[in-house]
């Protein structure tokens, strides 16, 4: 669900089922979510990777690419890093829906039916308490699974960096 920030109170931009989970360093290193690595200088698309922390072999310090998530000149973000890594999972999904901008209202009905109450971070919910919610979204999405309906928000800032500190793209 969106938030303040983005100006999407309401709004679904993403679902997902949990399938699986991965160390960051499992994500970093399967060839599979290679392509999920950030390349700065490169499309909108190819900026905006999320397979962007592993630990350092020698020292167990985190590495963390130059992306979104560190400095402006490309240096690590230490306070990024340490609110990102907090917990050495990354979920996966084989079931997902991404609105992004164009993340539609869901029904009200429908979250106070599940008790949902709108904050940061993650929710998690039985199955069978949301059905209506889950067959909600799959009609919204008209039952495209796993495509990507629209671009993220902020999409055309793809160049900024996000600062924990100041909570904010720069």
């Amino acid at each position: 669900m969106g938030g303040r920030d983005l100006k999407a109170t309401g709004r679904c931009i993403y679902a997902m089922r949990v399938t699986d989970n991965l160390t960051f360093n499992e994500y970093w290193n399967s060839e599979q979510f290679r392509s999920k690595r950030p390349v700065r200088h490169g499309s909108r698309r190819a900026m905006v990777g999320d397979n962007i922390y592993r630990t350092d072999p020698q020292s167990g310090r985190w590495l963390q690419e130059n992306s979104v998530h560190s400095k402006p000149n490309g240096e690590q973000d230490l306070a990024n890093t340490e609110h990102d890594t907090q917990t050495d999972r990354v979920l996966i999904s084989e079931e997902f829906f991404y609105f992004g901008e164009n993340a539609p209202v869901v029904p009200s009905k429908l979250l106070e039916k599940i008790g949902y109450r709108n904050g940061r971070g993650h929710r998690v919910y039985e199955k069978e308490g949301c059905q209506g919610l889950l067959d909600w979204i799959k009609a919204t999405a008209g039952e495209q699974i796993n495509r990507i309906l629209g671009d993220p928000f902020q999409f055309r800032m793809s160049e900024k960096r996000y600062s924990r500190t100041l909570n904010r793209l720069i």
